[in-house]
């Protein structure tokens, strides 16, 4: 709970420093919510997607910018599961080759959910 809480701080700082409004959610490895929050002015849908990108993070244990890549590439099966969030802005969070959780970030773009998830999961 401590860790995830640091980790949401950490996400609302850098989202502020960017002029975002996002929602940020902190699964544990199975992909069950630990912490949310959602800032105000952040998009109604994101309530739903950063959750949903940080299960996918953790579920699979890869970003989920890589299934969105996949996705783009042609790879349509994933459509098929719908547990699996493909747009970027989920990311395991990782120690010591262990995954421990995952981040989801949403209310920019694709990219901008990726980067800001990329850099949180990242600090410890």
């Amino acid at each position: 709970m401590d860790d995830a809480q640091a980790i949401i701080r950490a996400g609302l700082a850098m989202a502020e420093a960017e002029g975002l409004k996002i929602s940020l959610a902190v699964v544990e490895p199975s992909g069950e919510l630990v912490a949310f929050v959602r800032m105000d002015g952040a998009i109604y849908g994101s309530i739903y997607a950063a959750p949903a990108k940080a299960r996918t993070a953790a579920r699979y244990r890869v970003a989920t910018a890589s299934r969105e890549q996949q996705l783009m590439g042609g790879r349509l099966p994933i459509l098929s599961n719908d547990e699996v969030m493909a747009i970027g802005g989920g990311v395991p969070i990782v120690r010591e080759g262990k995954v421990v959780g995952a981040v989801g970030v949403s209310g920019g773009t694709a990219d901008q959910d990726a980067m800001m998830a990329s850099a949180i999961a990242a600090n410890p």
